[in-house]
């Protein structure tokens, strides 16, 4: 008993001190300084923290961050592999962040927004790969991409409107996101979408959805129906 007391009591201050941590919140103050970075070589990008980022097709590599100046030393950018990552330091509030990125790279592989980060895509990306996008926490993506397959996951209310296309499209969409693929066309689609979530697809062959709490589906191309399952007045129509 006394062992099981010692161990709570350990918990609980951990706790704390934990919470402690995460409430240190930083203001963001003075004027925003650039930093450039010599990164080459990446197909991947994954921005957090409310990022506004801007990614423009090129035939070569470069990346500039825009931050408050006296929140420079929190800035967290790296390059793992082919993926190159925007952030800051985490077990911290920032407030009055002001957080912004431009990127040009030829080929976009892969897409992960997070905190509400907001992403602009100028150019038309092409890949002879698949595509994998992930945006959680409000964020958005606007743009074209075209690549082999497409995988999408948003939650938390994000958003992404995308022309291009895919021959397979799979996405899932919860908490109220929203997916305006209305100019993506796709051959076959297979959506999962829960939470009050929208989609807006083009699809030529082969349709199949699985969708509750009121998600709406909407749909534009002839495709054939497949398993379709719907519950809390969700719906699948045609636009």
């Amino acid at each position: 008993m006394k062992s099981l007391k010692l161990f709570l009591l350990a918990v609980i201050i951990s706790s704390v001190s934990l919470t402690g941590c995460i409430m240190d919140g930083i203001h963001g103050s003075g004027d925003s300084v650039t930093t450039k970075y010599d990164f080459k070589d990446f197909t991947s990008v994954a921005v957090g923290y409310g990022c506004e980022t801007v990614i423009e097709k090129g035939d070569s590599y470069s990346v500039e961050v825009v931050v408050n100046e006296n929140l420079k030393e929190y800035l967290d950018v790296y390059q793992k592999g082919d993926e190159i990552v925007i952030r800051m330091k985490g077990m911290r509030s920032y407030s009055s962040l002001n957080l912004k990125a431009i990127i040009t790279m030829p080929e976009i592989k892969s897409l992960s927004l997070s905190g509400g980060s907001r992403v602009n895509l100028k150019g038309e990306f092409t890949t002879a790969s698949n595509i994998d996008l992930a945006l959680s926490g409000g964020s958005e993506l606007y743009g074209h991409l075209k690549g082999n397959n497409a995988d999408m996951a948003l939650s938390g209310g994000s958003r992404l409107k995308l022309s291009g296309g895919a021959d397979k499209l799979e996405a899932d969409a919860s908490g109220g996101s929203y997916l305006d693929l209305a100019g993506f066309s796709v051959k076959s689609c297979l959506i999962g979408a829960s939470g009050g979530s929208e989609f807006k697809v083009d699809v030529s062959d082969r349709l199949s959805v699985s969708a509750s709490g009121g998600s709406v589906i909407r749909y534009k191309g002839d495709p054939k129906l497949g398993d379709i399952s719907l519950s809390g007045g969700s719906e699948v129509k045609r636009m």
